[in-house]
Parts: structure tokens; sequence; C-alpha cells
């Protein structure tokens, strides 16, 4: 069969019989894969701080950041992977928390939870209350982050 016996096919209709085949040999694209979770839990104060002269108190707002744990050539550091903002009206711990994940991406195998809270909304340097955890969304596991008195 030489170059002369192949009928014509137009440019669009290869294109789309190129990605059947890719898509056939590969099982679901990549671009379908997404990361759908829900991670809930509690934050607790960290029991130590009292004798420390600190008092944790509830704030009015909490910011939750979930940091993806990367590791290239050896070096292991932290990129966000969703971040939350959350208004909360518990005056006492533990206060319970509820994120809805959904991303575009599949979901890390190892994150970092982090949470900061305060009674202001905006860019400032008074966060009263602040923790962080190793979690796995695929353990599907309640969470207890312990939070504490920001050290500077």
């Amino acid at each position: 069969m030489g170059m002369s016996d192949v009928s014509h096919l137009s440019l669009p209709a290869a294109f789309a019989v190129v990605m059947v085949a890719g898509f056939a040999g590969l099982g679901m694209p990549a671009a379908f894969a997404a990361c759908d979770a829900t991670l809930r839990g509690e934050l607790l104060p960290d029991p130590g701080s009292q004798f420390r002269g600190f008092r944790i108190r509830p704030t009015k707002l909490l910011f939750f950041s979930l940091d993806e744990i990367r590791e290239d050539r050896g070096d292991r550091g932290a990129v966000t992977f969703q971040s939350f903002r959350v208004t909360n009206a518990r005056t006492r711990f533990p206060i319970p928390f509820e994120l809805t994940i959904h991303s575009s991406k599949d979901c890390p195998q190892e994150l970092r939870l982090r949470v900061a809270g305060s009674d202001r909304d905006g860019l400032h340097y008074e966060y009263p209350l602040s923790g962080s955890k190793q979690i796995r969304l695929e353990k599907q596991e309640f969470e207890r982050v312990i939070v504490h008195w920001p050290s500077f």
C-alpha cells in the first residue's frame, strides 16, 4: 500500500482517531482525573499552653491550608494544594471542621493540614492560634489537630 492508496482524512478526523486510540490504550485520560474528598476533624487546644502562660481561645475566622508534600532530588517541600476560609461560631474547644476538597488534579499522597485563626480578616501579623498535622486523604480518618499559641 503506497501513499497514493491512502484515502484522504481531514486533520480534525485524524486528530480524533489518534486521541481515541490513545485513550483506549491508556484507560482514563489524565484530564478527567480529579480529587473529591471530605476532610473531617476537630481543633483541640495544646494542653501544655496553660502552663506556659498562654490561654488559647477559639477565634472567629479559621484559615485552613492543605499543602502537598513533594520531594525533588532529595529535598522535601510543600506547595499549596487548596485553602479554605471558615467562619467559626464556636466559643469553646473542640472546634469541629469539615473541608470539601474539589480539584481537577489527583489527590496528593501526602499533605500537611495547616490552620491559623484570627478575629480579623485580611493580611495582618496577629494570629492567636495555629496548628498543623500530616494527613493522607485516602485514609478518610477523623483528624484531631492540636492548636497552640504561635511561636515566632
